[in-house]
């Protein structure tokens, strides 16, 4: 998710912030000076997504030990697997799978990120849309920022690595109305 920020001035020094929600995902490439040799669509997976899937795989059980209430947590790890990749894989192109070139569902997530090579460059994937993502926030936090002076503060957002963003993402995370 990249957010946009869409400042509006109601006075000196007073700013609000308008960050876009919608995680629809980026795109990473097998070959990124060649788009068309396909690619996955991939998406952070955040802390309220996070807690959904955890609670609808894990089940605690109370027992009493020793006078004391003690709390057992049993996950169905492939459920929660299952749904981690269905919802940070949100498409793909050109994979196949044996051979055989599927579609991009739930059951054929399970099944590529069983192969190591597309499971290493998925990882891969996120972990640089997770730095993306970390570097665009800091930007996007100093330039909502008002110096002691009251003049507003705007760093040219240089720092984060656009290559794997889509051109829609580049643009938002780049503007400052």
């Amino acid at each position: 998710m990249v957010p946009t920020l869409t400042p509006k001035m109601k006075g000196k020094g007073n700013k609000l912030a308008n960050f876009r929600t919608k995680n629809t995902g980026t795109w990473f490439y097998f070959d990124p000076d060649k788009p068309d040799s396909g690619g996955v669509c991939l998406r952070l997976l955040p802390g309220d997504e996070r807690t959904r899937i955890e609670k609808a795989t894990t089940v605690v059980t109370k027992s009493i030990v020793a006078g004391e209430i003690v709390e057992k947590k049993k996950t169905n790890d492939k459920l929660e697997s299952e749904m981690i990749f269905g919802y940070c894989i949100v498409g793909w192109a050109g994979v196949s799978i044996d051979g055989v070139e599927r579609e991009c569902t739930i059951a054929n997530k399970v099944l590529a990120m069983r192969s190591l090579d597309f499971a290493r460059f998925v990882n891969q994937s996120i972990k640089t849309l997770a730095d993306t993502n970390e570097a665009i926030q800091e930007v996007l936090l100093k330039n909502s920022e008002i110096t002691l002076d009251g003049l507003e503060t705007n760093q040219i957002v240089e720092t984060a690595d656009r290559s794997t963003l889509t051109t829609e993402e580049s643009q938002s995370a780049a503007s400052v109305e």
